[in-house]
């Protein structure tokens, strides 16, 4: 629309007085050398097409399902911390599975379902660097992940428009991930938190064939696919901040142990907070709390008034902290 184009002069205002904007070119100063912006016809990786996905978009990508960066990508994602959380499968290890063509057929690359099909031979085969040791506590971790929150394993497909909160939400609303799988745009819509454009990409996903089949190589491989994270209300109305380090849990755990009981987990302390909990070498949090006038206590006093809260409320802890701790 403004003709820009690259070795182009132009000129630039502050949008809302801050952002710097590019209002038009100025074709009179232009020598001749100026190139044209041409939009990508081909993925610079494996030089498949690349279009949008929807018509609407602006974002142009790969349209290889076969595309090795895009396998990439997904197995970063997949076996990230908020996803499967599957501890040793940097991104350097990743490119090297890639690369070498463990996680490709004939020369087609496959998809994330194929990590829990690696043998210690496969692992062997990348060289250098991986000894016995840690292929041993390679393919441990891959055996842990068959068991995380159902949360984790949808954050983990790399649906779009699907993150970390919003994996939670359908964890909490549906039993299983075939019944996620099932459902109607019109039943995603009335859960708070899900809207249209989000809705319409989980459907979309789920009626993919590739999806299908990443899905059904899961299911085989033994990976959890049910939810155990329906929200109690033991903790329903409570924010809780965390400081320091915990004896019974991780950061990770005892945050989704307060969201599991109904509660809710802030970086940051603010007036809203209702507790901070104490943990040994409390940070800055600690000095905040106490300007604000809110209640520390320690993990010991969080735990009591939680067991408290369940007996009254009927719900086994144990189970919980089963949950949480993926045992």
């Amino acid at each position: 629309e403004k003709d820009i184009r690259i070795g182009d002069s132009v000129f630039i205002e502050k949008a809302g007085g801050i952002i710097p904007q590019v209002v038009k070119s100025i074709p009179e100063l232009r020598t001749g050398d100026e190139k044209e912006i041409k939009p990508p016809d081909k993925c610079p990786v494996c030089g498949g097409k690349v279009g949008k996905l929807r018509p609407e978009e602006v974002a142009l990508r790969c349209l290889n399902p076969h595309c090795p960066a895009k396998l990439k990508r997904a197995l970063e994602t997949f076996v990230s911390r908020d996803a499967m959380d599957i501890e040793g499968f940097g991104e350097k290890l990743i490119e090297r599975l890639v690369d070498a063509g463990l996680l490709v057929d004939a020369g087609l690359v496959k998809d994330i379902a194929d990590l829990f099909y690696l043998t210690p031979f496969d692992l062997a085969q990348l060289g250098s660097g991986i000894g016995q040791r840690m292929i041993a506590k390679l393919l441990s971790e891959i055996e842990e992940a068959k068991k995380r929150p159902l949360h984790k394993l949808i954050t983990g497909l790399g649906i779009p428009m699907v993150g970390t909160k919003t994996a939670k939400i359908l964890a909490e609303n549906f039993d299983s991930l075939e019944e996620l799988s099932n459902a109607t745009i019109e039943r995603l819509k009335k859960i708070e938190g899900i809207g249209e454009e989000v809705a319409r990409s989980i459907v979309e996903y789920f009626r993919n064939p590739k999806s299908k089949e990443i899905i059904e190589k899961l299911k085989k491989a033994g990976v959890n696919m049910k939810s155990r994270e329906k929200r109690l209300d033991v903790l329903k109305g409570l924010s809780f901040v965390v400081t320091g380090s915990l004896k019974n849990f991780s950061r990770e755990q005892v945050k989704e142990f307060i969201e599991i009981l109904g509660g809710r987990v802030s970086e940051s302390v603010s007036r809203k907070t209702d507790y901070l909990i104490v943990g040994e070498n409390p940070g800055s949090k600690y000095e905040k709390a106490k300007r604000f006038k809110v209640k520390t206590i320690s993990e010991e006093e969080f735990l009591e008034m939680v067991e408290k809260k369940a007996k009254m409320k009927n719900v086994n802890l144990r189970k919980v902290m089963n949950v949480v701790k993926g045992t």
